[in-house]
Order: structure tokens, then C-alpha cells, then sequence
């Protein structure tokens, strides 16, 4: 889903007809944590979540995390549900084997890179990365599942819009209460521009100390600017758009999708040929180009993939040796 604006605005009509369903949804939330007794890991797991729906900047933490941990003499293993797949696991991703349609598109493109490990039920995951060797894991999201204990929790949170209206959803973003989820709070990533405000309002919403607070910034690796169409299925799309502006892309025009969208023959033929119409070049994300792996030769899929170019981003931290350290510190104390 995309995620809608009056989320990040002062609370509004939208909001307060939305509070019966929040209600449901926030008892339904609290009775799930309160029953369910967590798994303890067989071995360290560190969690990159978040609070809120939409995008945060998840997926490039997890990469910035794996780079770390192998900087320290450890290989880390991924383990993701799989989202938007069609494979329930336990599996192993296979780039080469396998597309966005079996494995879900954030799993496969991590495994580019990383070893990655899908399962409806993350504990199964687990088990068949440990059976084959595993030693040390970095679990993508679900840190509102309460099935699997962790060493280590990393909350990602998006520096421009924090935790938004601080509601409950559907009325707000919230997919756990600010409070209950605090006291599991290892440390905190804002990904963005931040200050020392934003940094204090975030430390104040979860009563924490402004040092378990850790910057990154995502740092674009893109083509040369050119006149593009730009597109793309994304929680947030505004922030791809504003950052191909900001590195000098002449935007074309701008059409975005339903986050996780698995494109059609058809949206193909539409994005090809407004690009024609535009007289411009086709540009979109890595986890969108990645869902268009492994289409038909000759489809309009194909074509598409073909003529698109992407915009990459990759996560620095400002601190990553107090990061690391304070990880590293906590991997031998016991899982909560």
C-alpha cells in the first residue's frame, strides 16, 4: 500500500472516523503479543524493523548491517518472510533460480549479494539457515512478531516523517504501540536528514537516551542525469522522485504504484509508451527493476527491464563502530 498522507499530517476528520477500526486493530495487536511466548533463537539474531508501515529504509540498513558484521570477521544470513511471494519456505534464494514472484522482490534482491533465507514463519527460515551452517542472523522486519526472540533490535525510522500522527492504523502509521514497543528498543537508525531536534523528539517518543540514536544517509549511486520518466511501486514514492530531482534528473513525468506492484504486460506497454511519447528515459528503482527479473523474452515485461535504467541508493552511518560495537556487545546476552 502506499502510504496516505493525513498519516504524516496533524490529526483530522480521516483520522478520527478511522478510530473504531484502530481500536479493533490495537486489541487484536496487544492480545497476539500478550499470548504468544517468543522462540529463543538456536543462535544470535539481530532485527532491522520499524514502527510504521511504508518504507523507512529497511532493506538498505539490512545491507549496511551485513557489510558491518562481515567487517568483523562474521557472514550473516538474512532471513525474510518473503513478502509478496508466491513460495512459502523454508528456502534458500537462488538469484539465478529463482524471481520476484517465488521469493518476493526485497528477498531477492538482497540475495544478490547476501545470503538469504524466506519462510512464512520465520522460525522455519531460521532452522534451515542453522541446519546448513549459520552462525549469526539479521532478520529483514518483524519486529512486531512476537514468535521469535532477538538479540538485537535496530528500529529504522525515517527522519522526515518519524513515527507521523503516532496513531494506531488505519488511522495512523503505528503498527505497535509507541509503548510497548519501546521497551524492546536495542537502538534507533534515522535515515535522512535529521538534527539534534529531531533526534531528542524521536529519544522523548520512546523514552530513551539520544545515544541509542544512530544516523545513516542514503546515498544515491545513479546513472548520469537525463530527461526521464520515472516509475516506481514503492511505500513512499515521493522520496524516489525527490531524489532523482536532487540529482539533477530532469523528471519527465512521474507514475507510481502500489508498494511491492508486480508490473503487467500491460503497465509495461503504458510505461514504454509514454517514455516514447516523452521522448524520455525510463528510470526506477532497484526493487522494482529486480520484480521485473525473469520475464517472457519478447513480452512487453521484457522490453521493459530492457529500457530501464536505475537508481540505486546505498545506506552510510555516521557512527558505524559505536553501531557495531554496541551489536557486538549484546549477540551472548539472552534473546528478548
Amino acid at each position: 500500500m502506499r502510504s496516505p498522507a493525513f498519516w504524516y499530517a496533524p490529526i483530522g476528520a480521516t483520522a478520527i472516523g478511522l478510530m473504531p477500526l484502530t481500536l479493533v486493530y490495537g486489541v487484536a495487536e496487544a492480545l497476539r503479543r500478550r499470548l504468544t511466548k517468543p522462540e529463543k533463537p538456536e543462535i544470535p539474531v539481530i532485527c532491522v524493523g520499524n514502527l510504521t508501515a511504508g518504507g523507512a529504509g529497511k532493506t538498505p540498513a539490512v545491507r549496511a548491517l551485513a557489510d558491518m558484521l562481515q567487517g568483523a570477521g562474521h557472514q550473516p544470513i538474512v532471513l525474510s518472510r518473503g513478502f509478496g511471494g508466491q513460495n512459502a519456505g523454508p528456502l534458500r534464494v537462488d538469484p539465478t533460480r529463482h524471481v520476484a514472484a517465488d521469493t518476493g522482490d526485497e528477498p531477492l534482491m538482497l540475495a544478490d549479494d547476501l545470503t538469504v533465507y524466506i519462510a512464512r514463519d520465520r522460525r522455519s527460515a531460521l532452522r534451515a539457515a542453522v541446519s546448513d551452517g549459520a552462525q549469526i542472523g539479521i532478520k529483514d522486519d518483524g519486529f512486531q512478531n512476537p514468535t521469535l526472540a532477538h538479540n538485537y533490535n535496530l528500529i529504522v525510522v525515517d527522519a522526515a516523517t518519524g513515527f507521523g500522527n503516532a496513531l494506531l492504523l488505519p488511522a495512523g502509521p503505528l503498527r505497535q504501540p509507541l509503548a510497548a514497543s519501546a521497551p524492546r528498543i536495542d537502538a534507533v537508525l534515522l535515515v535522512g536528514e535529521t538534527s539534534e531536534q529531531i533526534r531528542a523528539d524521536i529519544a522523548a517518543q520512546l523514552g530513551m537516551e539520544t545515544k541509542r540514536i544512530f544516523n545513516g544517509t542514503l546515498v544515491p549511486v545513479a546513472p548520469d542525469p537525463k530527461r526521464v520518466l520515472a516509475y516506481c511501486g514503492i511505500g513512499r514514492p515521493e522520496k524516489f522522485f525527490d531524489t532523482l530531482r536532487a540529482c539533477n534528473f530532469d523528471l519527465a513525468g512521474e507514475i507510481s504504484f502500489a508498494d511491492h506492484h508486480m508490473f503487467s504486460d500491460s503497465d509495461a506497454a503504458r510505461l514504454l509508451q509514454e517514455a516514447e511519447t516523452l521522448n524520455a528515459t525510463l528510470i526506477t528503482t532497484e526493487k522494482d527493476l529486480v520484480r521485473l527479473r525473469g520475464a517472457e523474452v519478447g513480452s512487453q515485461l521484457a522490453a521493459l527491464a530492457a529500457a530501464s535504467e536505475c537508481l540505486r541508493v546505498k545506506l552510510t552511518l555516521a557512527n558505524a563502530d559505536g553501531l557495531r560495537a554496541d551489536i557486538l556487545s549484546k549477540l551472548d546476552q539472552s534473546p528478548h
